[in-house]
């Protein structure tokens, strides 16, 4: 038997070997990143790419060569400023966007903080009502202990030395004592305490 071959015949077959196809494709991929290369340099330098920069090459032979030339470059110069047109208006749309956005974000702020503000009058004019009512009791006891004659006083067993007639004028007053949870004290403690006071 003969070798098989991979080769087409020469009776003119137009199958492409499989090597070659590839090979083109591969090319193909290659040119393909080499011209992408080329225009990421070129815009990164600033500088206008255009795909297919093929210029207008007409005969010398055609007639009216200058006016379709001319026509041509001006047409294309309007091209090109109605672009730089709409890139300005779609940088001034997002301008006033963002002017717009910092805007809402300073309104909300700005609510808020006159909300907060609002809410700290609120709690200074509770503190002032609180201050005042007890300026106003404490006018009131001084008034009722004056127009009495015995005040009692209320101490906790546990801690009896705690203040609890402080600036309130007892003079010429009987004042009886009254202990509390006198059965979390030892008994010593408690009759120290009972002939302190009586004293």
């Amino acid at each position: 038997m003969g070798k098989k071959c991979n080769k087409p015949k020469a009776n003119g077959s137009k199958r492409v070997l499989l090597k070659t196809k590839f090979s083109v494709k591969k090319k193909i991929k290659e040119h393909n990143k080499k011209m992408n290369r080329e225009a990421r340099k070129v815009s990164n330098l600033g500088l206008p790419h255009r795909k297919h920069d093929r210029d207008l090459r007409l005969p010398n032979s055609f007639p009216f060569k200058a006016e379709v030339i001319e026509a041509a470059e001006r047409r294309h110069k309007e091209q090109q400023e109605a672009k730089l047109a709409m890139k300005a208006e779609k940088k001034e749309r997002l301008v006033d966007k963002q002017v717009e956005k910092d805007l809402e974000a300073y309104e909300t702020s700005y609510a808020q903080l006159m909300e907060a503000k609002a809410k700290l009058s609120v709690k200074e004019l509770k503190n002032q009502v609180k201050n005042q009512t007890k300026q106003q009791q404490s006018i009131h006891l001084k008034q009722v202990i004056k127009d009495s004659q015995l005040v009692l006083l209320v101490l906790d067993a546990r801690y009896p030395d705690t203040p609890v007639a402080e600036g309130l004028d007892l003079a010429g007053k009987k004042l009886v004592y009254l202990m509390t949870k006198c059965d979390l004290v030892a008994m010593d403690n408690l009759l120290a305490w009972k002939g302190r006071l009586e004293s």
